[in-house]
């Protein structure tokens, strides 16, 4: 008798524990188009900036004269392809591998996405509230209009 208790027993315990749903997977990050499950490595790391240097990501941002990001957003349609400099305040960035920021002129109001060139390089998951001058094409729509970056510069405030 104490042998089929123990087997009953266990059959449940193999029944239940069959039945159980697997965990559920990592919830992804608003905007973000990657899956949480890849590699860790892949990840831009947080970075210790140094006061007064810059962090640098892809290719040379160059020292010609921004476009301001309220003028981009009023009418995105009228730079689509064009390579523009834009600079400013780093609201948002995604916290799993850096694949993405929204560059604002304030905290409040538009801001503009920024996604990098075939995911060629990643800003660090603590960019924001970092300054931001940036260089890329202009794509989207007006009604959601994003920089798809070659070249980021990014400094403390």
């Amino acid at each position: 008798m104490n042998v089929l208790a123990t087997a009953a027993v266990s059959a449940l315990c193999l029944m239940s524990s069959a039945k159980r749903p697997a965990a559920p997977p990592e919830p992804q990050e608003a905007g973000c188009p990657h899956a949480h499950d890849e590699r860790a490595d892949a990840a831009a790391p947080e970075v210790k900036d140094v006061p007064g240097q810059p962090i640098l990501r892809g290719e040379r941002v160059p020292a010609r004269s921004t476009v301001e990001i309220a003028e981009l957003l009023k009418d995105p349609t009228k730079s689509q392809g064009h390579v523009v400099v834009v600079e400013g305040q780093v609201r948002r960035a995604c916290t799993h591998r850096g694949c993405w920021m929204e560059l604002g002129e304030a905290t409040q109001g538009p801001g503009l996405r920024v996604t990098f060139l075939d995911d060629g390089f990643f800003v660090p998951t603590n960019s924001a509230g970092f300054r931001a001058r940036v260089v890329g094409a202009v794509s989207g729509t007006k009604a959601e209009p994003k920089l798809v970056a070659t070249g980021v510069e990014l400094r403390r405030l």
